[in-house]
C-alpha cells in the first residue's frame, strides 16, 4: 500500500485479494459501492464512507 498524506497528493490505496485455500478469498481495500458510498476492509475490520479520501485515510490508519 502506498499513501502519501503529507503533501496533499492523492493516496494510491491498492485492493488486495489472498486466496485462503479450500476455495476461500478475503480482499482487502477501498471499494465502490452502488449507491455511491466507499468501503474500507481489512481482515478484521470494515466500515462504509461517504467519500472516497474519507475510507482511504481510515484504511490506511488501520493497516499502519
Amino acid at each position: 500500500m502506498e499513501s502519501n498524506t503529507n503533501n496533499g497528493n492523492k493516496m494510491n490505496i491498492t485492493n488486495r485479494t489472498f486466496d485462503m485455500g479450500n476455495n476461500e478469498r478475503m480482499s482487502v481495500g477501498v471499494f465502490p459501492q452502488a449507491d455511491g458510498t466507499f468501503l474500507a476492509m481489512t481482515f478484521s475490520r470494515s466500515k462504509h464512507f461517504k467519500t472516497r479520501k474519507g475510507a482511504e485515510r481510515a484504511f490506511a490508519r488501520w493497516t499502519s
